[in-house]
């Protein structure tokens, strides 16, 4: 017996010198993940491009999990579409503030290290590594680009922890008015602007296909370091890929090239790293089929129409 109790007395006296050990090897061993919304009437189109957004992932060998946040009333054929296309689907009850509430939610997966949210919307084009090698507190996001000091939360790196669930749940629910998944965020992170310079991505992490329009020279510059594309629309003309037409009188080359991407990527096998292997200089469609084989290219429709 007097055995038993110095066992204990042992056992005691490790574990209250070493808990703290334990504790960091457990966060240290969490892993990242990736979350996508798929939410409103829209559901059907989101759902396409996340199974097109998935090949990208696949295409640069990224084999982080994946899940996609969706409503309690998406159809059971689209949950079987994303889970065939790799993603953990997780339900959730949504009110009007939809996408607001699905990135809320990235913020309570504390089983995670990181998080990495994604819009539908976006084509990932090299690694993701380098996105969650930050010091953060919160969020990690890209400036918009038309007001640098606020940042666009189609792309945020988080730091999930019931703190910060908390708060954002209870900022939700005193908000009387709808809010934009942006603004809400932003009035939200006032500080992110002044905050570490590891809060901050860089817009080839989330770079937007407008910025061809409002500064051709800067997506010049940024398209050879683009990481992640955001297809964003500009007023009333299309920027969204699935719409299949670039709605422009003279669109730039580059935004034709993301959208002829896109559509590449969405046909081709999985695996199949397109980006790396085409240029916007050359003849996009041998390339393809090469790499897909022409029946293939023959799916392939990207139109450019006179404004």
């Amino acid at each position: 017996r007097n055995g038993w109790k110095q066992w204990k007395g042992m056992v005691k006296v490790y574990l209250q010198r070493f808990w703290f050990v334990a504790a960091i090897a457990t966060v240290l061993a969490r892993e990242n993940a990736i979350v996508v919304p798929i939410f409103g009437p829209d559901a059907q189109v989101y759902t396409e491009s996340a199974e097109v957004l998935s090949k990208s992932l696949t295409a640069v060998g990224e084999c982080l999990p994946r899940i996609a946040m969706v409503e309690r009333a998406l159809p059971y054929l689209l949950q079987r579409r994303l889970e065939d296309a790799g993603f953990i689907v997780r339900r959730a009850h949504l009110d009007s503030a939809q996408v607001v509430q699905l990135q809320i939610l990235a913020f309570n997966m504390t089983e995670y290290r990181q998080v990495l949210f994604l819009h539908a919307d976006t084509l990932v084009l090299r690694p993701l590594e380098g996105m969650f090698q930050r010091d953060i507190s919160d969020i990690a996001a890209a400036p918009e680009i038309h007001s640098p000091d606020r940042f666009n939360s189609g792309v945020m790196v988080i730091r999930p922890s019931h703190r910060a669930y908390s708060q954002l749940q209870e900022r939700l629910h005193a908000t009387r008015s709808p809010y934009d998944a942006d603004s809400f965020f932003n009035d939200f992170f006032p500080d992110w602007f002044v905050a570490s310079p590891s809060h901050r991505l860089p817009l080839a992490d989330n770079l937007p296909t407008v910025l061809s329009e409002v500064h051709p020279p800067s997506m010049l510059q940024i398209m050879p370091a683009a990481r992640i594309v955001h297809f964003w629309r500009l007023g009333d003309e299309s920027q969204k890929p699935w719409d299949g037409v670039v709605t422009r009188k003279e669109p730039h080359p580059a935004v034709v090239y993301w959208h002829a991407l896109w559509a590449a990527y969405k046909v081709a096998p999985a695996g199949v790293d397109i980006h790396s292997q085409v240029r916007m200089d050359q003849d996009f469609r041998s390339v393809l089929a090469n790499l897909c084989g022409h029946d293939v290219v023959a799916n392939v429709q990207v139109s450019v129409q006179g404004g």
